[in-house]
């Protein structure tokens, strides 16, 4: 475990944008010791931020995961601590999506590859688990929770895992799951269970296979979203349709078959995000024709969902080519990224504002263009009321955390 500061470099870089919100880096890599190629944020408790590692301490491509402290005081030095490097082979190598934080402080992800070998894959992916040291400073220490073997098992997970609330972790894959049609499959849910009983393992159960020819679709590209009563909410790309968006309901008895039901006849860009009030939120489309969209759950079970476009984006000043997953605040407002658009042409962060009145137009808000093609980057919620994201750039040009803060508001 190794612990950097980073001085002065910690300045502002600043880009063209109108909105009055301060654009900031509050952590530059450097390579080396240091790690490079951050991305997939997460916030922890007391405002400590965990994200992944492209590139390791020891220059490895394996990936690893990271700890940001924040400063003793507003404005000063943040504190890079590198976890854990993954080792590939049984071990896991590329993390995907971004970690997730337990109950316990644990820190829960998945690795796109390492782990078992088999006739269907060469290291077909793993979940694992990162448990803190039982004193301040000791040693992270990470468990293998379960490797994929491949079909009719999931394989090759590619999306960050949710939290249910019997601890449960579910994840997607794009391909795996039942080998006909076509021999690798369409792609999978699956669940990590907690062990039942002291000492034993952790269970994984893929509770749907998609397919081709089903009517909800195939091959998810996106992670599900936990909603009330363990329902899940994820959306597929291909199929039946131009895929959908579906929920799967947990059944009321161990062991029993998840029920699908199809919510709507396209798919989302990037994991959908859920409101208090059982609000669903996503986008949708491709480069130039997408839209931000929210869907209502009926009044009663069976009934139809209600669906709102909330902002329809163009190619030009407006940003455009959205490839992350949009992001909700305490007071209904959704952030998110694009790749195109903006003062430079290089993506922008964006806000949608609620209408003050039911029935009302929501508000899109530019809050920041990059001066660099940087945008993209998946977003989290800062203490503060801003943002925080990752940069490739930096002032090393080994990547970056940047620091995204309301008008007025002092750098945390």
């Amino acid at each position: 475990m190794r612990t950097l500061c980073l001085l002065a470099l910690s300045a502002v870089y600043a880009a063209a944008q109108t909105s009055g919100w301060n654009y900031s880096y509050i952590y530059n890599f450097q390579g080396g010791a240091s790690g490079a190629a951050p991305f997939g944020l997460v916030l922890g408790p007391n405002g400590t931020v965990y994200g992944y590692l492209g590139i390791g301490s020891s220059g490895c491509c394996n990936g690893g995961i990271f700890q940001l402290s924040p400063p003793s005081t507003p404005g000063g030095v943040w504190t890079e601590t590198v976890l854990y490097e993954f080792e590939g082979g049984n071990d896991g190598s590329f993390p995907v999506g971004s970690p997730v934080i337990g109950p316990n402080g644990s820190i829960y992800g998945a690795t796109r590859t390492g782990g078992l070998s088999t006739s269907q894959c060469v290291g077909c992916g793993t979940v694992f688990q990162l448990t803190p040291p039982a004193a301040p400073g000791g040693q992270w220490t990470e468990t293998v929770l379960y490797r994929f073997q491949g079909p009719p098992d999931a394989d090759f997970p590619d999306t960050a895992l949710a939290i249910g609330t019997d601890g449960s972790l579910y994840g997607t894959t794009y391909e795996g799951g039942s080998k006909s049609p076509p021999v690798n499959g369409n792609g999978t849910v699956y669940q990590v269970s907690p062990p039942s009983a002291r000492g034993t393992n952790w269970k994984e159960t893929v509770i749907r296979s998609f397919s081709q020819s089903g009517r909800a679709g195939a091959n998810p590209t996106a992670g599900v979203a936990v909603g009330a009563g363990g329902v899940l909410y994820g959306s597929t790309t291909d199929g039946y349709s131009v895929g959908s968006i579906f929920s799967l309901t947990p059944p009321a008895a161990p062991g029993a078959v998840w029920k699908i039901e199809l919510i709507r006849n396209f798919s989302t860009t990037g994991t959908m995000a859920i409101g208090p009030d059982g609000k669903v939120y996503g986008i949708s489309g491709n480069a130039g024709t997408e839209f931000a969209f929210q869907l209502t759950p009926p009044a009663s079970p069976g009934g139809n969902w209600t669906e709102v476009i909330l902002h329809k984006f163009a190619p030009g000043p407006d940003g455009w080519d959205i490839v992350s997953s949009p992001v909700l605040d305490g007071n209904g407002n959704v952030y998110c990224t694009t790749t195109m658009g903006g003062a430079s042409q290089s993506g922008v962060i964006f806000q949608l504002v609620p209408p003050a009145n039911l029935g009302g137009s929501w508000t899109e808000n530019l809050l920041y263009s990059f001066a660099k093609n940087d945008g993209g980057g998946q977003v989290i919620l800062a203490p503060n009321g801003g943002l925080y994201g990752t940069s490739s750039f930096g002032v090393y040009n080994q990547g970056a955390v940047y620091e995204l803060r309301p008008p007025s508001t002092p750098q945390f």
